[in-house]
């Protein structure tokens, strides 16, 4: 099953900074596979679950915990 984003939102990465454009999901027991498009040169990178960070954005109400 794949999920296209309306709206893509920024995620760090192992190589950079990107924008999530969709998602495949493999299984219930598996990490998905994120579709990336880079930052820098705009490439496009594949990523498992476990390897992407969604960044801080206020559009979308995706905050930094205070860390007290």
């Amino acid at each position: 099953m794949m999920l296209e984003f309306q709206r893509p939102f920024c995620v760090g990465t192992p190589i950079g900074y990107g924008w999530v454009i969709y998602v495949c999901r493999e299984s219930h027991l598996a990490n998905d596979i994120w579709t990336v498009a880079m930052e820098d040169g705009g490439n496009i990178a594949h990523f498992r679950t476990d390897q992407i960070k969604a960044l801080p954005n206020g559009t979308l109400d995706i905050t930094k915990r205070d860390e007290t």
